[in-house]
């Protein structure tokens, strides 16, 4: 018997609030730090963008000098001022284009901050699931492990009184200790995925809610079957963050291409400044000052004339990296259009499977009922019966994970087309 005091913490403490699989988004959303790796990331190559137009908009500095020198070096013993410095650029082609550079970047950022959310988002679903699945699965054994005990029971009274063999007594038992190695197994798999999801959410896996998936065909079939396999393609080139980011990329290095070639061009820039400056200069042992102030206004014309060929280098790189990435948008479409071909293939045979194993779990209950009556007529024996609610069970635990199956499919289908899995799910 367990001291009083061991048994305190159980006794005050609050039961953990289980949690769905929103929720479970919502925390991973907080707790993964790659997740949050990436939002600042997007957040960091978004301000490029204001750093490329700020290069285009009027500069205005300030400065204010003190000099003072021996007379051995000049006649100019003090010299003390400031001026203000206004300077634009008129035109500047490499820099415009570097603008509209920045403009795609940020695209592209926002569209790897989309991609990491939906990967996360999927993660998560998938090791929910396979939680939920594992859970339903070490179910299965424990129930089948009770009715092997129970044979065992059984079987060993009746060998005690003459009425069954040593075979039957071992055959139950060997029953038995195959649905406790199984159960075992399933128990250590299911602390691997507790792991799992307590690593994306930074939740206790334990206290996860189970989910409705009687009716999953009835409401996610029509939704699949709205779109044929390319018209779902062509939403994923429409919708993808992982698209649309390669496309940002390639448009990014186009206007890369276009800097480097503009840096030939001749640039032209405008400064206007005002100066007040006051100086002090000796001559023939006696001071004097004089101050010099003033607007001042020039324009520059600045064009590169030969560079060793650095430009030309310059521009052949430029050209080669813009192929390169535009090589990899056109590898970029292939995969997804693979993706969603995939997650469409593998949504429909798991409906069918689905539909297989709902036939397999009726004939499976069928054939246990008819047995249990055999076995009241003594047609049919305690073996046969535990073998054929075996079947149920493995029936009943085929049937969970075609479903679990679908439902993992059709989430893959839609984050690959681009669509909210959130939303989607959130309309169930």
């Amino acid at each position: 018997i367990l001291p009083i005091f061991c048994l305190l913490p159980t006794l005050f403490t609050k039961p953990v609030a289980a949690f769905t699989l929103q929720e479970a988004w919502e925390a991973a959303k907080q707790h993964s730090a790659d997740f949050q790796a990436a939002y600042y990331q997007r957040d960091a190559s978004l301000e490029q963008q204001q750093q490329a137009k700020a290069a285009l908009l009027p500069h205005i500095s300030a400065n204010a000098t003190y000099q003072r020198q021996p007379p051995s070096i000049s006649s100019t013993r003090e010299t003390q001022g400031w001026n203000v410095q206004l300077s634009q650029t008129l035109f500047d082609a490499s820099k415009i284009a570097q603008y509209y550079q920045s403009r795609d970047n940020s695209q592209a950022a926002e569209q790897r901050f989309q991609a990491a959310h939906d990967d996360l988002l999927l993660k998560v679903a998938e090791s929910y699931f396979n939680l939920l699945l594992n859970q339903e699965t070490i179910a299965s054994y424990r129930a089948e492990k009770k009715t092997y005990e129970q044979q065992t029971k059984q079987a060993l009274a009746l060998f005690k009184r003459g009425a069954a063999t040593a075979v039957d007594v071992h055959e139950a038992q060997a029953g038995y200790d195959n649905a406790l190695a199984q159960e075992i197994a399933a128990l250590a798999q299911k602390q691997v995925l507790e792991n799992q999801l307590n690593d994306y959410t930074g939740l206790d896996s334990q206290n996860i809610s189970p989910i409705k998936t009687s009716n999953i065909i009835t409401h996610y079939q029509p939704k699949l079957k709205q779109r044929s396999l390319e018209q779902w393609q062509s939403l994923a080139l429409q919708h993808n963050p992982e698209y649309k980011m390669q496309l940002a990329i390639t448009q990014s290095s186009e206007k890369a291409l276009t800097a480097t070639k503009a840096s030939r061009l001749p640039t032209i820039a405008a400064n206007i400044g005002y100066q007040n400056n006051l100086y002090t200069s000796s001559a023939q042992n006696s001071d004097y000052r004089y101050r010099g102030k003033g607007m001042t206004a020039s324009v520059q014309l600045s064009m590169p004339l030969y560079t060793g060929g650095e430009l030309r280098s310059k521009i052949r790189e430029a050209s080669a990296q813009y192929e390169a990435i535009h090589a990899q948008l056109i590898a970029t479409e292939h995969k997804i259009k693979l993706a969603v071909r995939q997650a469409y293939t593998e949504s429909n045979a798991a409906h069918y499977q689905i539909m297989a194993q709902e036939r397999v779990l009726k004939s499976s209950k069928l054939k246990l009922k008819s047995t249990q009556i055999g076995q009241q007529y003594g047609i049919r024996n305690q073996l046969e019966v535990i073998q054929a609610q075996q079947a149920v069970s493995q029936a009943e635990q085929k049937l969970a994970e075609a479903r679990y199956k679908f439902l993992m499919a059709y989430l893959t289908l839609v984050k690959e087309s681009g669509m909210s899995v959130e939303n989607e799910w959130g309309s169930e």
